[in-house]
């Protein structure tokens, strides 16, 4: 359902993302915020679900700084290496790679959340503290396949 697409931040930095749109006009955009583990598959059927709700969503690949197409599954080696990755990466960049993910939103008009999952929770506190034009906020301590 969705699409790989490029992001700019501001110092420059090109980072990937993955962006499921809704068949009819959107409600609304939504920057999901995923946990340590990266893009991954379930996140983007995150994405793909909120796009069924009838929103354009956003999953930015905040690692790419880090490690570029990072991505893991769930076990406990995967969330080692994720805590790793995330030691290796400030929350203010984090929060720049974010606004360049609201900002893509903002261009096509609709209102703008942020949700954030675990490490992604947040993220989307930081965003409404420090990204202008962000609508709403919610942050989910955890997710997993039940929860979407």
């Amino acid at each position: 359902m969705g699409e790989k697409l490029t992001l700019h931040a501001d110092d420059g930095h090109k980072f990937s993302a993955y962006r499921a749109a809704p068949a009819g006009t959107p409600r609304g955009g939504l920057v999901i915020i995923p946990e340590i583990f990266g893009v991954n598959a379930h996140i983007r059927r995150v994405c793909d679900g909120f796009a069924g709700d009838g929103y354009v969503a956003l999953a930015p690949a905040l690692f790419d700084r880090v490690e570029p197409g990072y991505e893991t599954g769930y076990g406990q080696d995967d969330v080692e290496r994720g805590r790793n990755v995330r030691q290796k990466l400030g929350w203010d960049l984090m929060v720049q790679d974010t606004r360049a993910a609201v900002d893509a939103l903002k261009k096509g008009g609709p209102k703008v959340g942020v949700v954030g999952y675990c490490m992604g929770g947040s993220m989307a506190w930081l965003s409404a503290t420090r990204i202008p034009g962000v609508a709403a906020v919610h942050d989910n301590i955890m997710i997993n396949e039940r929860d979407y």
